[in-house]
């Protein structure tokens, strides 16, 4: 254990049976994304072979209030002031306009934390997201599925328990390990 040499894995690595697992499950693309400043990054997954998929887009970027289950879920377990901080940055304040994007982010962020995973629904497709976690309960990534409406809603939705349990099982060993990460650059360089 004392080992300075041993290398700890990384969350590809730890994620991918589950990733396997949760496809095998679903039948439906799987994807891991992590933050990336006010974007999540897509870094590993499986995309199914079925028609009408979801493409898996590895290395592609989505900003945190994209009304899809993975933005929404990395959005949903920031603090509150680093989501204030980061709407502050996104939207301008709208007064007398009714309810704004902000309200209904809001809105989402307090779902998926009762929730505890995102569900959505969007454009005919189906898909659900959970939250992986470091050894300090912060936001490792997240892990999603999903496909379109007509072949896999209910699929997706009836699998949730099981995902759950397997997101669960995930958390058990990536909370062994440290969210800490080396930048690639000292600030100030270019």
């Amino acid at each position: 254990l004392q080992n300075l040499n041993f290398q700890e894995p990384d969350l590809r690595a730890l994620c991918a049976p589950y990733i396997q697992a949760i496809h095998r499950l679903t039948r439906e693309t799987v994807c891991l994304s992590v933050r990336s400043g006010d974007y999540i990054v897509f870094i590993d997954g499986i995309e199914t072979k079925a028609a009408s998929v979801w493409r898996l887009n590895i290395g592609g970027l989505r900003p945190l209030h994209a009304p899809t289950s993975s933005a929404r879920v990395t959005l949903a377990f920031l603090h509150d002031d680093e989501i204030e901080s980061y709407l502050a940055r996104r939207f301008k304040k709208l007064s007398g306009s009714g309810v704004s994007d902000e309200d209904r982010i809001w809105k989402d962020v307090r779902d998926i934390r009762k929730r505890g995973y995102a569900v959505t629904t969007r454009k005919r497709m189906v898909a659900v997201a959970f939250p992986i976690f470091g050894d300090d309960d912060r936001l490792h990534g997240v892990m999603a599925t999903g496909g379109p409406e007509e072949r896999s809603g209910e699929r997706v939705i009836d699998a949730v328990p099981r995902i759950k349990e397997l997101v669960d099982e995930l958390n058990a060993h990536t909370k062994l390990y440290s969210l800490e990460v080396t930048p690639f650059w000292q600030e100030g360089e270019e």
